[in-house]
């Protein structure tokens, strides 16, 4: 539940919700079959790609031009950008640019005549992405890593907000990138501390990009058999190749990535205990929308495997048809053959004379004879600006013409429209089916601002609760529902049970602060954060609440340490700038004062006041 955390303390969704009385965290021994399942214990068993391309040549030459093995790279110095870029989202300017060698990202801020007022300002060190669509910038803060509010579009050729930040709500350089972002984006991480989650060495990467064990799993056992016995069987089975897996274990591999959805994490699990071979329920229940696929549906960027999965194709095939049907894992091809590749793969199903469109008519541009481009078209995506995706529903011409049909009417049976992906909701006991449509609930009304998902999911939570006793993400979600909706009285006890399990999440410490400083217990507030901060030191709003909170018991030297500390992560934060005027004020330091009053009124001529 971390992005739902981080959406709520940086200005998601406020969800309203009427609740009865009190309803404390259930008590008692949890089932007999919540034992948290041990994870990989194999670091010593990867070899990096490197190993591989010693005997794997020709594959590896290929795949380095593959969108996987450029998922996350170092920022060049030599990017193909002028030395400077620019766009404007009022009131914020937004520029980028190269500083020998290093490439900066600044949001700034500027009065009626042009004179900056705030420039805040911050090294990106990886490039997020392949570059087919965009790139995102990620900023390294010794070990804790950010989004860049910017990012290249490549599609439209330009720079604009990050998916997800808007000028109203920006989360500035404070959006953090954890093992969920990176157990897809990157290829292996190195974690500072197995204790504390998203915190990362010095460099944070073993490898950087998705390499060849993404895929096919450790690889140290296979290379010292053949480093041994050159001629050792090439089917050997110290590796895992996903050609010889049984469909579902086959598509795990690729669905472990693009398969977004709901994704729940399993009690007991992280986002990097998947290995090719297993059952992708062993790490995550997936509950998809049947909406998502439909005909009348918005594209989602990453919905791929859910249109797949909903084709006549697949459905057809009995599963026989999945992703690498069409996709070759270690190359793509280039864009003058790309319409003879993708027609090849249909005809190895598919007669070479059924289609029903007379030749000179396929042949007409845009068509070209493709049948991607008339049976797969690009539509925009609707979770992503400047963006277009490949419609994988592989929709018939009747289904084109006919426009886009009316959303299936979801299940009764099937809360929301979720239901479980695979096999997840027939081999998960009872509890953890609620405890994973409950927390896919809540995520949905979080995406969808949906009142009555949020009372579906309290519902479901509070039953798996019950069931289930003492579940950190399960009492973490419950407190955040009730905090969206003002309810401090029954959020604070879920949340200090879940710190009481989890005590270095720093989302609930964090947001069990806020509830401190709402209510007025600063003592307990200013308690959490002070444990929130070194899980976290780089969100300004929590140093900003810690500042009032020592303020209130008289500490105005650290209530002013604290406050800079939050100026610095957001200079553009008024209400805090205020406040920091009147604590140097108050201990005659007027010359600050002064400096802080200036800028403040210059703010408050630009920005209204929050």
């Amino acid at each position: 539940m971390a992005i739902v955390g981080l959406m709520a303390l940086s200005g998601g969704a406020v969800i309203f919700l009427r609740s009865g009385g009190p309803r404390a965290p259930a008590s008692g021994a949890p089932p007999a079959d919540r034992t948290a399942p041990a994870g990989p214990d194999d670091a010593a068993d990867f070899v990096g790609s490197a190993a591989c391309a010693v005997c794997h040549e020709r594959i590896a030459h290929t795949f380095a031009q593959h969108p996987m093995a450029n998922s996350m790279s170092p920022v060049s110095g030599t990017l193909a950008i002028a030395d400077r870029a620019e766009f404007r989202k009022e009131p914020f300017l937004y520029r980028v640019e190269q500083v020998d060698g290093s490439l900066w990202h600044h949001e700034i801020l500027s009065d009626a005549n042009g004179r900056t007022i705030t420039d805040q300002a911050a090294q990106v060190v990886y490039a997020l992405g392949s570059g087919v669509r965009g790139k995102s910038y990620v900023i390294d803060r010794g070990g804790w890593l950010f989004q860049s509010p910017i990012s290249w579009f490549s599609e439209k050729e330009c720079w604009d907000l990050s998916p997800g930040f808007s000028r109203e709500r920006s989360t500035r350089f404070e959006r953090r990138i954890g093992d969920e972002c990176l157990s897809c984006h990157a290829g292996r991480v190195a974690r500072r501390d197995a204790r504390q989650k998203d915190v990362y060495q010095a460099p944070p990467f073993l490898e950087a990009s998705i390499g060849c064990e993404r895929c096919h799993g450790p690889g140290r056992r296979h290379v010292e058999l053949f480093e041994s016995q050159p001629s050792a069987a090439p089917q050997d089975r110290r590796i895992v190749n996903p050609a010889r897996l049984e469909n579902a274990l086959r598509d795990a591999v690729c669905f472990q990535c693009h398969l977004s959805a709901n994704r729940v994490l399993r009690h007991g699990r992280s986002h990097t205990d998947f290995r090719p071979g297993q059952p992708l329920e062993d790490v995550w229940a997936v509950l998809v929308n049947e909406r998502d696929a439909s005909a009348g549906a918005l594209d989602r960027a990453v919905s791929h495997v859910e249109q797949m999965c909903a084709s006549t194709c697949r459905i057809a095939s009995n599963g026989r048809l999945g992703c690498t049907t069409c996709h070759d894992p270690h190359s793509v091809p280039s864009s003058e053959s790309k319409a003879a590749y993708y027609r090849a793969r249909c005809e190895s199903c598919h007669a070479a004379d059924a289609c029903r469109e007379p030749a000179e008519i396929r042949r007409r541009e845009p068509f070209a004879d493709s049948c991607i481009a008339c049976h797969m078209p690009r539509r925009g995506a609707a979770d992503i600006p400047h963006t277009t995706q490949t419609d994988h529903r592989i929709v018939r011409s009747s289904q084109r013409a006919g426009g886009r049909s009316r959303p299936e009417r979801p299940r009764p049976d099937s809360p929301g429209g979720l239901d479980f992906f695979g096999d997840a909701g027939r081999r998960l006991p009872d509890w953890e089916v609620r405890r994973s449509r409950g927390l896919a609930l809540f995520a949905e009304a979080q995406r969808n601002r949906d009142d009555r998902l949020v009372t579906q999911a309290r519902e479901v939570l509070f039953e798996a609760d019950r069931l289930a006793p003492g579940d950190a993400a399960v009492l973490q979600a419950l407190g955040w529902i009730h905090y969206l909706a003002d309810d401090d009285r029954q959020a604070q006890p879920l949340l200090e049970a879940a710190a009481a399990v989890s005590p270095d999440d720093e989302n609930t410490q964090q947001l069990l602060g806020i509830i401190g400083f709402r209510t007025g217990d600063y003592t307990a507030g200013l308690a959490h954060l002070e444990r929130a901060v070194p899980l976290n030191p780089f969100r300004a709003e929590i140093h900003a609440r810690r500042a009032h909170m020592q303020a209130a018991f008289g500490d105005l030297h650290a209530a002013i340490e604290s406050a800079e500390r939050g100026l610095e992560l957001a200079p553009s934060l008024i209400p805090l700038r205020a406040a920091i005027v009147e604590w140097y004020a108050s201990l005659g330091d007027l010359e600050h004062s002064r400096e802080h009053r200036a800028v403040l009124e210059r703010l408050r001529r630009v920005l209204p006041e929050s």
